[in-house]
């Protein structure tokens, strides 16, 4: 049995194929600014999906924000501010999401020292820890 050269076949590949690949294009809709934050950065981002329900947290100056699509990222909640920096401000958020439950977690900076904060979006109560 003679042995395959794989060098050829890399060779064919780059020659016939790489010229292909090379000038694709991805084509992407409208760009929607869904943290409508003009003049202020937002950062850290997170993004978890079930099914078509999308959830995206960030960090907003020290605040941390959340929006909600219910059709896979056709239209977008306005912004809620899930955690006020009255303090120090908040960083690395981020959102997980199950069936119906959905947390978000970040880390809150303090005077004397740095704890995880946590809320349940889907309730009215949130709570920082």
């Amino acid at each position: 049995m003679k042995p395959v050269n794989s060098c050829k076949r890399v060779w064919v590949f780059l020659v016939f194929f790489l010229p292909v690949l090379a000038n694709a294009q991805i084509n992407l809709g409208d760009i929607q600014n869904i943290s409508d934050t003009e003049g202020t950065p937002s950062d850290e981002q997170n993004f978890v999906n079930v099914g078509n329900n999308y959830y995206v947290v960030w960090n907003k100056w020290g605040d941390i924000a959340f929006s909600k699509s219910e059709d896979a990222g056709q239209t977008w909640s306005a912004a809620e501010t899930v955690y006020s920096a009255f303090d120090y401000g908040a960083n690395y958020p981020v959102v997980a999401a199950e069936g119906e439950t959905v947390m978000i977690f970040y880390y809150r900076n303090t005077s004397g020292d740095s704890q995880i904060g946590v809320c349940d979006v889907q309730r009215t109560n949130r709570r920082g820890v």
